[in-house]
């Protein structure tokens, strides 16, 4: 596995995200590989603030509604994006307290632009457990 550290947090690198939307479709079904370069930049630029569970809803938020949002994969995107996010929170020690539903319902309003990725970010943060 290729992990990126950055003041104690790992990061998933896009091989690893390509894996997990194998899981779901054919691998390598990536339509835009620039469009995940992208938001894993993205992810990997963001300014910590030092606050362990603030870092990590921050980073797991921009992952999750960046992949779902810029549909980098064929099929599979919500999928992916939800399974990347959880994969990154269980790297880092660290698990949401919710209902698979819940995850669903807030990915299907991703994909559908009815909710904002600060406030996917404040919802992660309100059900992290670090």
């Amino acid at each position: 596995m290729i992990k990126l550290k950055e003041q104690g947090i790992t990061l998933i690198a896009k091989e690893e995200i390509v894996k997990i939307n194998g899981l779901f479709e054919k691998e390598g079904d990536l339509v835009s590989e620039g469009d995940l370069d992208f938001i894993l930049s993205k992810v990997r630029s963001k300014r910590l603030s030092g606050k362990r569970k603030k870092d990590l809803a921050n980073l797991a938020g921009t992952l999750w509604f960046g992949i779902t949002t810029s549909h980098p994969f064929f099929d599979g995107n919500k999928r992916t994006a939800t399974a990347s996010m959880l994969y990154f929170l269980q790297e880092n020690n660290s698990n949401l307290n919710v209902k698979k539903n819940n995850l669903i319902y807030l990915s299907l309003k991703m994909a559908n632009k009815d909710i904002a990725e600060q406030q996917i970010i404040e919802w992660i943060m309100s059900k992290i457990k670090v």
